[in-house]
């Protein structure tokens, strides 16, 4: 599996988060994905509601702080994209930095699993970044770690700028 950040639409501003579970389903000019999303999440609600996705793949060197900002937060309480460098592509937030390739995309289909929501998406735009994807192995074997350090430090940091 690959790393990616998905990026959409929020009640008030952008919302996001990490995502291991990409698949492309078909091969066609406009390919098919298959995106599963943890059902309890905020993501996954924003997405049902706007059926319109970035989809970021994270660099292999990426900023480990990249993975703590969409990975150990909420939207719901957190605005997650004003720590990371990104740009706006088709009205959404995309990745400016440590991204290997982008793509937007719209919801096509919905299904409704156990503990997941799985989208069925046709992409509409993609390109390419620089450098090689991260897997999710890289991640669990070197990452992990890394990102929850580098987000504790970017919390510290956060605090210490509350009330300036």
């Amino acid at each position: 599996y690959g790393l990616y950040v998905l990026g959409v639409e929020g009640e008030k501003g952008y919302g996001g988060c990490i995502v291991d579970a990409v698949m492309q389903a078909t091969m066609e000019d406009n390919p098919i994905l298959l995106i599963s999303l943890i059902k309890r999440n905020y993501t996954p609600e924003c997405l049902k509601r706007t059926r319109e996705f970035t989809l970021s793949v994270l660099r292999e060197d990426c900023d480990p702080l990249l993975i703590g900002l969409f990975g150990f937060q909420s939207a719901r309480t957190a605005d997650k994209w004003s720590g990371a460098h990104h740009e706006l592509w088709h009205g959404l937030p995309v990745l400016s930095q440590g991204c290997a390739a982008a793509a937007y995309g719209k919801v096509e289909e919905v299904r409704e699993l156990s503990s997941h929501i799985l989208f069925v998406c046709r992409v509409e735009d993609a390109g390419l970044g620089e450098g090689e994807p991260m897997v999710y192995a890289d991640y669990l074997s070197q990452g992990k770690t890394g990102a929850m350090k580098a987000f504790q430090e970017y919390k510290k940091g956060y605090a210490g700028t509350q009330g300036r």
